[in-house]
């Protein structure tokens, strides 16, 4: 999704003719409940308290992360936000909240049509990180087999 501590969107083939996308993104259930359970009641939500959500990576090891698909959140452009700091910079905290929540019921309802074998699940923190991790090296392996690329057709052209 390309925020700091975002994991990447999934894409996946649906039997309807147009693709769908998700854009699976993970937060600690217990924080995520309590912020839901704030709003629901009328109480504030501070910027410090959403933190646990834009920063999955500070989770626990052993925290519950609830998958929530990010393509149910659009800007009033009709556009997905740059990343979830983005996003709670624009809505404000309880604004930032509302989406996750809305994020939450997309994916529960499985509104992006994906198929369920291979569909996000609940995970702990420590899966969470390693997932993070991998996908942090392959981005990295691209990055320097393109730079590599670019350098050898440099070579030729000079």
């Amino acid at each position: 999704f390309g925020a700091p501590g975002g994991v990447p969107p999934a894409t996946e083939q649906p039997s309807a003719p147009e693709q769908a996308t998700s854009e699976i993104y993970y937060v600690p259930s217990v924080c995520f409940e309590a912020l839901a359970a704030k709003l629901k009641n009328g109480q504030k939500v501070t910027m410090a308290e959403i933190q646990p959500l834009l920063n999955p990576m500070d989770a626990d090891d052993g925290a519950d992360m609830l998958p929530v698909d990010l393509a149910a959140v659009r800007n009033k452009a009709g556009e997905p936000y740059e990343d979830v700091d983005d996003m709670a910079e624009l809505l404000g905290p309880k604004g930032c909240v509302e989406a996750f929540a809305r994020a939450r019921e997309y994916f529960v309802q499985n509104k992006g049509g994906e198929p369920e074998e291979g569909r996000a699940t609940t995970i702990k923190g420590k899966q969470l990180k390693a997932m993070m991790m991998e996908d942090m090296d392959e981005n990295e392996a691209v990055y320097a087999a393109n730079a590599a690329e670019s350098a050898a057709k440099r070579a030729k052209t000079s």
